[in-house]
Parts: structure tokens; sequence; C-alpha cells
């Protein structure tokens, strides 16, 4: 009997065989279901019956002949026994079309098709990524020179918004142009690296001179590398937070709890650079999920333990010299930001650099000479200029000689890296080709597939950042945006105005602008929020419709209840077979991919 998997309720049935090929209704919600036609081959061969309504036989099958078979049990290969996603007649496992019974030709054609030997990472690696270097020289120059600019600028700002300025608007100025230009590092880093692994697994011939710089790219992927590891690392911080609150109601000693503390400190820091290289490559996919989920990137590790080490000793080991390097300039210059160095600038004294009506920033903090106050010094003289360092001829010449001075420190430093940087990116994308069958890469997911815990996890994350701005982001619906911004003014009313009031406005205005983020978008064409859009999700009904507001509106209020409970009911989406929480269940709804078709 072949068994079929109703999409209207998710009940998998055992249909008997002489309903094969044609059309029954689901005895629970109706829905009309194909089911496969016979697989053998004199069933494949004989000559079709006359058409005639095929609902006709089956609409109102007994309940009693379509056996259900545990449910909710995914769809399973009458030739493998293995899982099949739905709407999909290829297995996977076994390469089978169950409704031609025999081999899909794409499914041969890519199983024909040879990978290289995994083992052979280990030998390939250094060579093939150093000859990468030897042809993309001017591509390591240029990111040297990216590098070198980035991080001169970020010397600049954090010495003015750390040190020189006192004044709050200009230190949160410099202090932005300094989070901006530290960004610029890693997110050109991961741009390129991204773009060197894709190529190197597709078999693609990399252009270098198609690779434009592009400051606000790098500066949204520097954003990326800072949040990664966070979010990578979040689901740990809760069980730690909670072992040391075990730890401490058992009365255990402060040199135990000590010794936990670091333990899980190192833990947190070590995870991430493990893992670092598997979720470089799974950032390349079509579906990069998996790059931001630690439970699904140690599954892969585990499987991947020797090249994954491997690789980062390559990188241990390329990098050293430019560590060797920068522990030797700095400690010639005495800090690690030349503006912090007392040869360069100079140590930092009492007296004011020069009157209130010369600097901008009253009441800066000044410096001995230095090394660049002696040269402005020296010119000064030389021009006949006297040697008041409380001059504007003595502050002109001093600030752009300090931008030097950095430049000069910095500028072999981003080079070097430069290099090694290049290499070891060819060398995660070797990695990612020879070891492609066991990375378990996501490039195609079936439409209608229940989406997983950790991904509704990673999408609610997203959400809870994007959700303050509701009033810019979400105008599918006129009525709840005007909403928002007569709310937004009367916020502003009682918070300026009324501030007793405050207790009551803000969390009623906070209320709403969740309610309008969550439920005005899930009942929306849209389907979806954008923090779920981004993985590909959508917010259907049990049908594969989209929920009304009043249904939306539940479900945001459920939600919303769970967070009084740490989210306990949300958890049920791990542990059964349709992924979905307590208020998808009671709402009627799911979360499910967009899938590819």
């Amino acid at each position: 009997m072949p068994k079929i998997r109703c999409q209207g309720c998710q009940t998998v049935l055992n249909a008997p065989d002489k309903a094969r090929g044609k059309v029954i209704a689901c005895p629970k919600c109706g829905t009309k279901l194909k089911v496969p036609e016979a697989t053998s081959g004199a069933a494949a061969k004989a000559p079709p019956a006359p058409e005639k309504d095929s609902g006709a036989d089956f609409q109102a099958f007994d309940l009693d002949r379509l056996q259900e078979s545990g449910g909710d049990g995914p769809s399973i290969c009458p030739y493998c026994a293995g899982e099949m996603q739905e709407d999909d007649p290829v297995c996977r496992s076994c390469g089978m079309n169950v409704e031609t019974g025999q081999m899909d030709p794409a499914e041969q054609r890519r199983r024909t098709m040879k990978g290289p030997d995994p083992q052979l990472f280990y030998s390939k690696v250094w060579g093939e990524s150093l000859e990468f270097l030897k042809e993309n020289i001017s591509l390591a120059t240029r990111t040297g020179l990216f590098w070198w600019l980035f991080a001169t600028m970020n010397a600049t700002c954090a010495y003015m918004a750390f040190v020189y300025c006192q004044r709050t608007p200009t230190k949160l100025f410099w202090g932005s142009l300094w989070v901006i230009s530290a960004s610029g590092i890693p997110g050109w880093f991961l741009y390129l690296d991204l773009k060197i692994i894709y190529a190197t697994i597709v078999k693609e011939k990399f252009q270098a001179d198609r690779v434009g710089f592009d400051f606000f790219q790098s500066v949204a992927g520097g954003t990326r590398t800072v949040f990664w590891p966070l979010v990578v690392i979040g689901p740990v911080l809760p069980i730690a937070l909670v072992l040391l609150g075990l730890l401490y109601l058992l009365g255990s000693p402060l040199a135990a709890n000590m010794i936990f503390l670091l333990g899980a400190a190192a833990v947190i820091q070590i995870l991430p650079v493990l893992v670092l290289p598997i979720a470089l490559v799974h950032m390349t996919s079509k579906h990069p999920y998996k790059a931001w989920i630690l439970w699904e990137l140690l599954q892969v590790f585990v499987k991947n333990v020797g090249p994954t080490l491997y690789l980062l000793v390559i990188a241990g080991l390329v990098f050293l010299p430019v560590l060797a390097l920068a522990a030797g300039i700095f400690f010639l210059i005495g800090a690690t930001n030349p503006y912090m160095s007392e040869f360069i600038v100079g140590a930092p004294m009492q007296a004011v650099a020069a009157p209130g009506a010369v600097v901008a920033e009253e009441g800066a903090i000044a410096f001995t000479p230095g090394l660049t106050g002696k040269i402005a010094l020296w010119i000064m003289s030389m021009a006949d200029l006297g040697t008041d360092q409380a001059s504007v001829y003595y502050i002109l010449l001093k600030g752009p000689l300090n931008i030097l001075a950095a430049a000069i420190v910095m500028a072999p430093l981003a080079f070097a890296a430069a290099f090694p940087a290049v290499f070891i990116m060819k060398a995660t994308g070797l990695f990612g080709l020879y070891r492609n069958r066991s990375l378990d890469l996501v490039q195609r997911i079936a439409p209608g597939t229940p989406a997983t815990f950790w991904v509704r996890y990673l999408a609610h994350t997203v959400d809870l950042l994007f959700m303050p701005l509701s009033g810019f982001l979400v105008t599918a619906n006129p009525k709840a945006l005007m909403g928002f911004w007569l709310g937004f003014g009367f916020f502003l009313l009682i918070w300026f105005f009324s501030p007793n009031m405050r207790g009551i406005g803000v969390p009623l205005f906070a209320i709403y602008v969740s309610w309008m983020y969550w439920a005005v978008q899930e009942s929306s064409q849209l389907k979806s929020t954008l923090g779920k859009d981004i993985f590909g999700l959508i917010v259907v009904t049990e049908k594969n419709d989209t929920l009304e507001m009043k249904q939306a509106s539940f479900k945001w209020f459920l939600r919303m209840l769970w967070y009084f409970s740490f989210g306990l009911p949300f958890l049920m989406c791990a542990f059964n077979r349709e992924k979905r929480a307590l208020h998808d269940m009671v709402t009627h709804s799911k979360v499910v991919w967009k899938g590819d078709k």
C-alpha cells in the first residue's frame, strides 16, 4: 500500500493499491490527495485506462480503509525506506523516482560525478593556496591598502573619542566613526573570503579584477562578524548562568565558582573559533542558516575534526609572523595605538595646548612634544614662527604629523597581514571543496518543509532587533501605521511633559509596537516577519493559507505570554515532527520554509 502525506493536516496515510493514480480525500481534513501510480515495470508500461472522474470513487473514502501510520511520520521511500521530502518524488537517499520507478536522471548524474578525494585536502592545501596567492599578488596588495586606511582612521578616531575630546557631542561623533572604521577591517575580510570560497567550491576561476572595494559593504560585513559569535554562543549563555546559579544554591565554595566561570569563559571564546571555518563555508551555500546555529555547526565539526583543526593550525602558522611583527612594533612605541605612544605623540599633561579661541575642543588634553611635537617645533624654528606650543602653528603642524606617524606605524602591519589573509581565504575554500560531502551544505529545501527549532530561534533573534523600527519597516497596513505614529506622538508628549505617566505610556506603546511588528506582518501578503523572511520562512495556516488578522493577533498574544514562562512552550517545536510550538497548535498555524520550486 502506498504511503502519502496530507498537506493539510500532515497525517501520513496508507492508501489501498487500487487507489493508485487516483485523487482521494483526506478523511481528517478533506484535502484532496494524489496517490502515486504503481512503480512496477508492468504497471508503468500498461496502457492508460479510459479517463474518468478520478475523485468520484474515493471522495468519501472510508477512514477504516485509510490506515494511519504514526500520524506525524515522514514519507517513506518504497525502495530504501529512507525519509523523503514532501512534494519531492525523488528519494535523496537512493535517488529513485517513486513516480516513474526509475533512477532520477539528475540524481544519477550527480552521483556519477565524483568529487575530489577528501583526504587530498591535507596535501593540496599548502601548494594550491600558495599558487593562488602568487596569482593574486595585486589582490593582497589592495587588501593591505584598504586595511591600512581603515587602521589609520580607526587609531585617529579612537584618540579623538577617548582621549582628546571632552564634550559628549564630539565624543559621540568620533566614537561612531571609530566603530565604523573598526568594522571595515573584518568586513572586507569576510566580503572577499566568501567570494573566494564560493569560486573555489564551484571550481570557477576567481577574477580578482572584478572585485571592487565597497566601503559600505565592508562596514556591513564587519557588523556580521560582530554579531556572528554573539548569535552562535547565545544559547550557551543561559545554560552557563543556570549552572552557576545551581552551584551557588548548592553552597559550592567560591574557588569552585571561579573555576567554573573561567572554564565557561574559555569555552565561550574557543567554540566560535573551532567552528569558524565551517561557518564560513556554509555562508556561501544557498541556505546559509546553519552558519549561525551552534548545534548544527558542532554536528558538522564532529564529522570534520581533523581537517578543521588542521586549517586552524595553518591559519595560526601563517599569521604568526604578523603577530610577532605587531608585538615588536607595539613594544618599541610603547602602546598599541600610535596616538597613545609617549615616544611618538608625547605624554599627557594638565596644561591646555592652546587658548579656547584656538582649540575647538576647550579643555582638551595636551601633550609634551614627543617625536611629532619636536618635528613641529623644528619646522617652526626654521620658519621663524617661534617655539610656543600654545600657538596655532604648533597645533596645525602637530595634528597632521600625528596622523602621518599613525599611518607609518600601521602600514607594515596592514600589508604584512594582507598576504597570509588571502592565503588562508583560499585554504578555507579548498576546505569547502575537498570536504564538501561531509559539510552538509543546504542547497535545496522543499517548499512547505517545517522550520526547525534553531532556525526559528535565529529568526526570532533578528526580529527582536528589528522590532523597535516597526514604524519604518512595517507598511503593509496603513491603519496600523497611522496608529504607530499617533502612539509615537503621545509617547513623546508623555516622555517630555508628563514624567509621572511614563510607567503607563511607555509599556503600552511598546506593546503596540510588538503587536504591529508580528501580527501585521504575519497576516499580510508577506506571510512573514523580516527576521523569518531573511531565512526564507513563512507563517501559514494548517491549510497553507494566509493568517487572518484575528488569528495573527491571537498568536502574538500567546507568544507574549510564553515570555513569562521562560519560553518553555516554544521549546515544543524542538520535540515534535511537525516542529510546531504551542502557540502554533492553538492558532492552527505553522512556520515552514518557502523552499525551492
